[in-house]
This record gives C-alpha cells, sequence and structure tokens, in this order.
C-alpha cells in the first residue's frame, strides 16, 4: 500500500511538470520559436520529422527543430500510433519482441524513398518542389524543341535558357533533398544538406540574374559584360559563405537574412541602369518588360514575409502540421516566382528578336 501512494505521488508529481512544460512549449510556439508536435495521448497527431540531437541550433524552420520530451529514437520519420505514442518506421508492430540486431542496410537506405509517400509536415515541402523540378524540366525540353526554334533564337538564346532553366532545376532539388535528409541519424550529413539547400537559393537567383542581365542589356555589350562579371562573383561569394559551418550557426541568423536580402535587391541597380539607357519609363520595351519584374520582387517579397514571420502556424498551434505552414506557402511563391521569371525572359526574348536595337543604343 505505502509503495502504491509513493507511486501515485510521483505520478502526480509528473504529471505537474508535463503541464508545466506544456504551458512553456505553447507559449513559446505562439511567440514563433517552437512547434507544438505529438505528445502522449495525443491521438490523430500527423506523423512528424524530427531531428534526435538536441545541439541543433534555433533559428530554423519549425519543424526542424528539436522538440522536447521527445524520445531520443533515431532521426528518420515517426509515425504515430493509435494511441498518440511515437513509434519508430522499423519497430517491429505492437505485441512482437524487439529485436536488439540494428536494422538492416537495404531497410535503411530504403527510407528516403519512402519519406516520399509518407503523410508528414514534410510531404508538401518535398512535392511541392519535386513537381517544380518536373516543371521546370518540362519547361526546358519545350523551350528548346518549340519556343526558342519558332522566335529565330540564335546559339546565345540557346544557352542562356539552358542555364536559366538548370538553375531552377537545382534549386528545387537542394530544396528536395534537405527536405528529405534534414532528419538524418547523422548530424553532419543534415548540416550538408542545408548548405546546399541555401546554396540552391543563391544558383536560382544566378539563374534570374544571368537571364534578366543578358535581355535587358542585349544592346549594350560592355553594360551586358560587366554586370554578369558582377554578378557570378557576387553569386560565388556568397555559394562559398553557405556552406561554410558557421554560416548555419544561430549567431549568424541575421546575417543569413541580410545575404538573402542583399543579393536580391542588389537587381534594383541594373534594373535601373537599365532604364535609363532604354530612354526612360515611357520607352516601349520598359513599359512591356519593367511591370514584370516589380511583379516578381513582389512575390519574392510575399514570400520571404512567410518565411520569417512563421504565419499562420504562431497562431494555430498544433492544427497546420498537414498544409498551410508558412514554409509550405514560402515554397510554393518560389515555384511561382520561378515559373514568373521563365515566362518572362522567354517574353523578352521574343520582343528582342521581333525589333531591332534602337540607333542611340551604344556600347557604353
Amino acid at each position: 500500500m505505502r509503495r502504491r501512494q509513493e507511486q501515485q505521488q510521483q505520478q502526480q508529481r509528473l504529471g505537474g511538470r508535463d503541464a508545466a512544460e506544456a504551458a512553456a512549449e505553447l507559449a513559446l510556439h505562439r511567440a514563433g520559436r517552437l512547434p507544438v508536435l505529438a505528445r502522449d495521448g495525443a491521438p490523430r497527431h500527423p506523423p512528424v520529422h524530427v531531428r534526435a540531437d538536441p545541439r541543433l541550433p534555433p533559428g530554423q524552420p519549425l519543424h526542424h527543430r528539436r522538440v522536447p520530451r521527445l524520445p531520443a529514437l533515431p532521426p528518420l520519420h515517426q509515425e504515430v500510433s493509435g494511441a498518440g505514442h511515437l513509434r519508430h518506421p522499423l519497430d517491429p508492430p505492437p505485441g512482437c519482441p524487439s529485436s536488439p540486431s540494428p536494422a538492416p542496410l537495404h531497410l535503411l537506405l530504403l527510407l528516403p524513398p519512402r519519406s516520399l509517400f509518407i503523410l508528414s509536415n514534410e510531404t508538401v515541402n518535398i512535392w511541392s518542389h519535386l513537381l517544380g523540378f518536373l516543371l521546370f524540366l518540362a519547361l526546358g525540353v519545350y523551350d528548346l524543341v518549340a519556343v526558342l526554334p519558332a522566335a529565330g533564337a540564335s546559339r546565345e538564346d540557346f544557352v542562356i535558357c539552358f542555364v536559366c532553366l538548370f538553375c531552377f532545376q537545382v534549386c528545387m532539388l537542394c530544396s528536395v533533398g534537405y527536405h528529405l535528409f534534414c532528419c538524418h541519424r547523422s548530424e553532419k550529413t543534415s548540416r550538408r544538406w542545408m548548405a546546399l539547400d541555401y546554396a540552391g537559393i543563391s544558383i536560382a537567383i544566378l539563374g534570374c540574374y544571368v537571364s534578366g542581365v543578358f535581355y535587358a542589356f542585349y544592346c549594350n555589350n560592355y553594360w551586358r559584360q560587366v554586370y554578369l562579371i558582377i554578378m557570378l562573383a557576387m553569386i560565388l561569394a556568397v555559394f562559398f559563405a553557405q556552406i561554410h559551418p558557421s554560416y548555419l550557426t544561430q549567431q549568424c541568423h541575421r546575417l543569413r537574412s541580410v545575404i538573402f536580402c542583399s543579393v536580391s535587391g542588389y537587381g534594383i541597380i541594373p534594373t535601373v541602369h537599365w532604364v535609363g539607357l532604354n530612354g526612360g519609363i515611357g520607352a516601349s520595351i520598359v513599359q512591356e518588360f519593367a511591370p514584370r519584374v516589380l511583379v516578381m520582387y513582389f512575390i519574392a517579397a510575399v514570400a520571404f514575409l512567410f518565411y520569417i514571420s512563421k504565419v499562420p502556424e504562431r497562431y494555430f498551434p498544433g492544427q497546420l502540421n498537414y498544409l498551410g505552414s508558412s514554409h509550405q506557402v514560402w515554397h510554393i511563391l518560389a515555384v511561382v516566382m520561378l515559373y514568373w521569371w521563365h515566362q518572362s525572359v522567354v517574353y523578352i526574348m521574343q520582343y528582342r528578336h521581333s525589333k531591332p536595337c534602337p540607333e542611340y543604343s551604344v556600347d557604353l
């Protein structure tokens, strides 16, 4: 009897501590700092994609944070049983004896592909950019076969089109790889994929700049070469900074945002210069192409606001696990923005081939 009373008192103490921890986690989640994921006694919660390394630095999307009080299972996709308990995909079914031997190698190799078909908080992130990769691959084939020959494109046009779409495809694949392997049992491997994800964004920006500068300064060879060299050097510097281990630490969180905004906003400088070289806002090509540039920057700004604000999941904790989180909106808007830019590049390419360069255009 005394032992039973001690056990009941211990459970009460643990229950009080769990309630306090739950309240603290909810407060952090509302502040945009911690997600609310599965707990014991929380049925119908979606599978979660978590890392088991508590040293993972903060400042990352909510669904990649280390969640306190979850058991230190191997960092793979976790499934929630009917009772709300986390179960590892390689664990035996309930009621079956567990085996102390490690999981077979072929099962471990099949886990990343299997993650493609597990409904989790990474499903939309993975498939949005996997479908985006297929979209840009199909656009590349269609442009090379139909669009460019019909416009009388030159060899340079084929190269620019290939480089632009290839950069977009690399960005999509880097993102897919990161969201597949961010829960890898090796923290070093996870960080490498995160670095590749950031590098993929820089590569996509490079594809936008190369195609935009080439056709914006189509009749000004000197400035076209100057801006292409400057942008290539800038993107390469950012690329090597992003793959540095210190770049992913919490101390560099604001630096990452500043670098991203600076690289993206630098395009305003050649845009203003291009407007001046073409005779001002009243020029026909400026009126045709400048609104497309503004729309692209508007989409990018909206996507970045969702990314840094963590809205709407900070106001609806635990209710947007499958669909509707800010990172999913960021992914979809990224695909929309790159598609919009591709259509704009095709438009100005056809414009350049239909109308010759103006007489006042000189290589200055």
